[in-house]
């Protein structure tokens, strides 16, 4: 039970008072001090140290001269309040209203400040939602859950309902951040409500001096996945409130939300657009490229070309000489047959009476009709081999195959 709980802080004449003042450290151990031990057992024997959770219990300071246990809070045997909320906020929750309930002080002054008001106190709702601070007066409203899903979305509704312009002011735990990409549905409905999430950071050891809160908001990406924008963060008095809004060092959270939004959109677009810009660019040098390597595929391809045509031409040319060669042998090798078979050379054309074209054998240099000769000269129109001629060299060749 509640009663024998070990406490690190309980409350000095309403103020938090934690146990970390009563020692310090010495190589890792935790070494009481003297004479602040005794003025803390003072202060609970005159009954000013009560329990932080607000049931006015007494409390006392518990230290172990052999050092077999750390120093801690409990209440007086006897002091049993059952309507204690140390079990169900835990003790890091019983901290942060302690802090919150601190803050909201220090920003309101003197102004009156109603803890756990219920709904149907200061309206006509018979829900038993409520409000973890209330300041009437100022209009000024907190609350605050140690677990996200115990802030529901349908009761900043109905406060804001029926409270009109009073600003509340919706706090989780720092546990309650996750840093991850997926969509976070209950800080998005305290977000949709509030316009942005602010998340708590006890610190128990340290006292409320370095106790920070951080202001933030939940965003889709153009990827699609999710992401926080920081919007502040600093110390707890860092913060102020009023029944308008909440500032970070004088400034509207709702105006930093504005900001830091629109220079986050900014940035996707601008990201975008380079991105855009980028794979513009590298479609062009793709396209430069691929146009440059058919460019220089088509020079490779008519010098090629040019190379084939050159080749074919020195071929034909080789070619052309060959066959000039050819002829010019041909030809002096008729001129020297004619000359041989004593055949004159006769450059006009020959024809009978009947105008029937005449060959000049160049063997035996006999006029011959066309059907008379074996074949025709190449190197001259005039000129043939005779069939009588061809007859007597087949008989020739066909004696001496004989022989």
């Amino acid at each position: 039970m509640s009663k024998d709980l070990e406490y690190p802080f309980v409350l000095l004449d309403g103020e938090i008072y934690g146990i970390q003042s009563v020692y310090e450290l010495v190589g890792g151990l935790k070494v009481n001090k003297k004479g602040v031990v005794e003025a803390v057992h003072q202060y609970g024997r005159e009954g000013r140290l009560t329990c932080p959770d607000g049931s006015g219990a007494k409390m006392q300071l518990y230290v172990s001269e052999e050092g077999k246990f750390s120093p801690h809070f409990r209440r007086l045997h006897g002091e049993v309040h059952p309507e204690s909320c140390i079990e169900s906020d835990g003790m890091v929750g019983l901290f942060s209203k302690l802090l919150l309930k601190k803050w909201l002080s220090r920003n309101l002054g003197s102004s009156e400040i109603d803890e756990r008001v219920p709904m149907m106190d200061i309206s006509d709702s018979s829900r038993r939602f409520e409000y973890t601070f209330l300041s009437r007066d100022q209009k000024i409203g907190i609350v605050y859950a140690y677990k996200r899903e115990n802030i529901s979305p349908e009761k900043l509704v109905l406060m804001k309902q029926y409270e009109g312009r009073t600003n509340i002011a919706a706090i989780v735990d720092a546990d309650n951040f996750l840093d991850t990409w997926q969509y976070q549905e209950h800080m998005s409905k305290v977000q949709d409500t509030q316009g942005y999430c602010l998340f708590l950071y006890p610190d128990i050891e340290r006292g409320y001096q370095e106790c920070t809160m951080q202001a933030l908001y939940y965003i889709r990406t153009e990827t699609g996945f999710w992401t926080s924008l920081l919007l502040a963060d600093g110390r707890l008095d860092d913060y102020s409130i009023t029944a308008e809004s909440i500032y970070f060092k004088g400034e509207p959270i709702i105006a930093l939300r504005d900001a830091v939004v629109s220079a986050y959109l900014k940035k996707q677009a601008d990201e975008k657009a380079a991105k855009e810009k980028a794979a513009l660019e590298a479609a062009e040098r793709i396209r430069i490229e691929n146009e440059e390597a058919a460019e220089r595929r088509r020079i490779q391809q008519e010098k090629a070309a040019q190379e084939a045509e050159r080749a074919r031409a020195e071929a034909e040319e080789l070619k052309r000489k060959q066959e000039t060669e050819r002829r010019r042998e041909k030809w002096d090798q008729f001129l020297s047959d004619l000359e041989k078979n004593g055949v004159p050379f006769n450059e006009e054309e020959l024809f009978d009476k009947l105008n029937h074209k005449l060959y000049i054998c160049k063997k035996c240099g006999n006029r011959v009709p066309l059907h008379k000769a074996y074949y025709t000269c190449e190197e001259h129109p005039n000129y043939c081999f005779c069939c009588d001629c061809n007859e007597v060299k087949k008989a020739t060749r066909n004696k001496m195959h004989r022989t």
